[in-house]
């Protein structure tokens, strides 16, 4: 059965967990891949897309891992929605992932989704509340000179650093260069 294909791409801090656990698990018609839901095959099929490098990367054993994860996915259902949120960012406490570009030439290639669902919150917003996630802290517990120090370094930081995970219109173009902009 050919199944339609839609991957969230779900930015930390942007309510992905709340939509993976309060939304996408209860859709009786679609079938869940999200981080939540799972099997150790699709983790892995998510894990070598966006983590491994060009010589580590085989395209070939990816693609038969998630053929065997969709050889699982319940055939009464239409619709297969995969959900990761670190999908376009790197990890934040090791920043360890492959080129975003790469990343979405192994979506397209292994994937192929159907629809892409991306899920965005105001810079203005997420970068306090990513600052706190690293930090160990609540926004509000934040000292101004600890954040501005941090906010400096990871300006400096541009090539890997917040600025350019959040950096959402290079990204959203990009993508729509690979999927169209009709997703």
């Amino acid at each position: 059965m050919k199944f339609q294909t839609v991957l969230h791409l779900g930015y930390p801090k942007t309510g992905t967990k709340t939509l993976q656990n309060g939304l996408f698990e209860n859709i009786d018609s679609i079938s869940f891949l999200g981080k939540s839901a799972f099997s150790s095959e699709m983790r892995q099929v998510m894990e070598t897309i966006r983590l491994y490098d060009g010589v580590e990367f085989s395209e070939i054993e990816c693609q038969k891992l998630f053929d065997d994860v969709i050889s699982e996915v319940d055939q009464s259902t239409s619709t297969i929605l995969i959900s990761d949120e670190d999908i376009t960012t790197p990890d934040m406490f090791n920043r360890r992932l492959a080129d975003r570009r790469v990343v979405a030439e192994r979506i397209k290639k292994i994937l192929n989704p159907d629809k892409i669902l991306v899920v965005l919150r105001s810079q203005m917003t997420i970068i306090p509340s990513l600052y706190a996630t690293v930090s160990g802290t609540t926004p509000s517990a934040c000292t101004q000179r600890a954040f501005e120090k941090n906010l400096e370094r990871e300006y400096c930081n541009n090539l890997n650093g917040l600025f350019s995970a959040i950096n959402y219109d290079k990204i959203l173009r990009m993508y729509e260069q690979y999927f169209g902009k009709e997703n």
